[in-house]
């Protein structure tokens, strides 16, 4: 059914279940999995000194909780048996990282999980995951 499942993280606990799903998933179609990351980069100005140290301080934690996040499903794939992939995207918006990622990738499957909470647009599922729904050309699961 599905050959290249991709599973966007970003390490919440929403996150961790759809990374549990996927991953079982992609054990029973004998799917590969594509763990990402995407992450933003840092908006100050790059004018003074000390906003420049904030920059390599921020981005040096962005890419350890990045690389966290996506050793924590290379390591369940592993346990699964499944064959895991990992990447990270740069970008100023995650779902248009998801999405380019999807394509470039062959993914014909994206699995998200849903963010709760009562500040979500109004909806239950959070700006990211309705603009991958709206931009995705394969099917997205969403888990609660």
């Amino acid at each position: 059914m599905f050959r290249h499942i991709l599973i966007p993280t970003d390490g919440s606990i929403e996150g961790a279940r759809a990374v549990r799903i996927a991953v079982d998933l992609a054990r029973v179609c004998g799917a590969t999995v594509l763990a990402m990351h995407a992450t933003v980069p840092f908006r100050g100005g790059r004018m003074a000194a000390a906003m420049a140290m904030a920059e390599v301080a921020y981005d040096f934690d962005l890419i350890a909780q990045a690389e966290h996040c996506v050793d924590a499903v290379r390591r369940l794939a592993s346990e699964a048996g499944v064959v895991c992939e990992t990447r990270i995207a740069y970008s100023g918006h995650p779902a248009q990282a998801i999405v380019e990622t999807q394509r470039e990738c062959g993914c014909d499957l994206i699995v998200m999980g849903r963010r709760s909470g009562p500040h979500m647009l109004g909806t239950s599922l959070g700006a990211n995951v309705v603009r991958v729904l709206r931009e995705s050309s394969v099917p997205v699961m969403i888990c609660p």
